[in-house]
């Protein structure tokens, strides 16, 4: 009788420890999990608020998970394909800030995504790509994409039993001008 009782009480031991760990996961993909459910109803509640700190925080029904604290956010609608773009900027010399900002997202969404983010080669435009870019989008456009220096770039798609499918980006970025360093989050269902 006591060992049962002990076996009890240890698997209430575990329980009591792997409910939390999945409750803890849940609280910080909100926004990720709805973009990820096969139901597109799922998309419904999120938003983009303004934190007590005067930032803005990626929720869900009200519940800020890991997209908090983003210096800049924009959400498309649903109707046509959702699509939701959040970045945090970090002066020159803040390198380490934004490192440890990446790596934050990153462990977060190891927690939230059906898979790991992989890691992505930097693009190296040729002379004729950027002459094409300039003439479809502007020369504007092209000094911007010369201006910038990807430091770290991670992807991962996810196709839907449904047919969609998610992309989720995550990139480190640094202004070769001025030194500015942004981590950008966006996650796209198509």
């Amino acid at each position: 009788m006591k060992r049962a009782l002990r076996l009890v009480a240890a698997g209430i031991g575990v329980a009591g420890l792997t409910l939390p760990s999945i409750a803890a996961a849940q609280s910080k993909c909100p926004v990720v999990r709805a973009a990820l459910s096969e139901d597109k109803s799922a998309l419904e509640g999120i938003a983009v608020t303004i934190n007590s700190k005067g930032l803005l925080d990626a929720t869900r029904y009200g519940v800020a998970g890991a997209l908090r604290n983003a210096q800049d956010c924009a959400l498309d609608s649903p109707k046509y394909g959702f699509d939701l773009y959040c970045d945090w900027s970090f002066e020159s010399g803040e390198e380490r800030k934004a490192e440890k900002q990446l790596d934050t997202m990153r462990r977060a969404l190891d927690d939230c995504v059906p898979g790991v983010l992989e890691k992505k080669e930097p693009i190296q435009y040729s002379d004729q790509q950027l002459a094409d870019f300039a003439e479809q989008y502007g020369r504007g456009f092209v000094e911007r994409l010369k201006n910038l220096e990807v430091l770290d770039d991670y992807e991962l798609t996810v196709e839907l039993k449904n047919g969609d499918a998610v992309d989720i980006e995550l990139d480190m970025t640094r202004d070769k001008k001025s030194g500015r360093i942004s981590v950008n989050f966006n996650i796209y269902r198509y």
